[in-house]
């Protein structure tokens, strides 16, 4: 499998979700900002008095759902570290880098991977990787209750990190 085969096959794997998920934080953008300007213009014209906690409540909605979509830049994100070795050590290096983390290698063909790492038992991160002659690109994927929501709080990306600090020692 190629790189560029490996970036088509995951944007069909993700599509359904990825969409799922932008449509939901942008309609949840959407209707708190249309639900906090029609509280505010409607109280001045018919003087009845909405508590301002309400107006506070719809304010933490619009910044969940701007968090939401900040979130959402990144969680498809693609990660590549350089390496020029031949593919058959670079394969025995990636298995080596792998050891050391607590990941379950649940898929293998060719240069393709798929490790599972399990975090507690209600969600895990898929961690899909392929390499090539001048590369190793993988991503990290959160799935869980619900395959995980939008916003995991920075949980994927310090996976992430210690993967390509792994990657980078071999």
């Amino acid at each position: 499998m190629t790189v560029q085969e490996f970036i088509i096959d995951l944007r069909h794997k993700t599509k359904l979700e990825r969409v799922g998920y932008w449509l939901q934080s942008i309609f949840i953008a959407v209707s708190s900002i249309f639900c906090i300007v029609y509280v505010n213009i409607k109280t001045d014209k018919l003087g009845n008095k909405i508590p301002i906690s309400v107006t506070y409540i719809l304010l933490c909605l619009l910044a969940i759902s701007i968090f939401s979509i900040s979130q959402l830049l990144t969680k498809y994100r693609i990660t590549t570290v350089l390496n020029n070795k031949s593919p058959n050590i670079k394969y025995a290096d990636i298995i080596a880098a792998f050891a050391r983390l607590p990941v379950i290698l649940k898929e293998e063909s060719g240069n393709y991977m798929t490790y599972i790492y399990q975090k507690n038992k209600s969600v895990n991160y898929e961690i899909d990787l392929v390499y090539d002659e001048t590369q190793i690109c993988f991503i990290v994927i959160r799935y869980g209750v619900n395959y995980g929501g939008p916003i995991d709080f920075g949980k994927a990306t310090k996976l992430r990190n210690m993967i390509t600090n792994e990657l980078k020692l071999i």
